[in-house]
């Protein structure tokens, strides 16, 4: 049953990363060459950092504040590059995703 419902997250997630992808190169904000690629490449990037903030929210890690914010940090710093966004379009994004990862921390 996991697998099923993570197979149609899949299926739902890519297209509309690649259509959110897409609007933005139109836009002139995001710049690649390849937005499908990048859509699943992001899709299972954000996919496996939200997996390890879930498993270090439940950890007695003392420092799993400081470990998720890198985290988020790096998955920022991959999207940047990626798409090649300049550092002020990520900040928003960037704080509220943290915010979200640290609620009940």
């Amino acid at each position: 049953m996991q697998y099923r419902v993570k197979e149609f997250n899949t299926l739902s997630a890519i297209p509309y990363l690649l259509s959110i992808i897409n609007f933005g190169i139109q836009e002139g904000v995001f710049h690649t060459d390849f937005p499908e690629e990048t859509a699943r490449v992001l899709f299972f990037a954000g996919d496996m950092l939200f997996n390890e903030i879930a498993a270090l929210k439940k950890s007695i890690h003392l420092e799993k504040e400081q470990l998720i914010s890198r985290k988020i940090d790096a998955f920022v710093d991959l999207i940047k590059k990626t798409l090649k966004i300049n550092e002020s379009d990520t900040q928003k994004f960037k704080q509220i995703v943290t915010k979200e990862a640290l609620k009940n921390e």
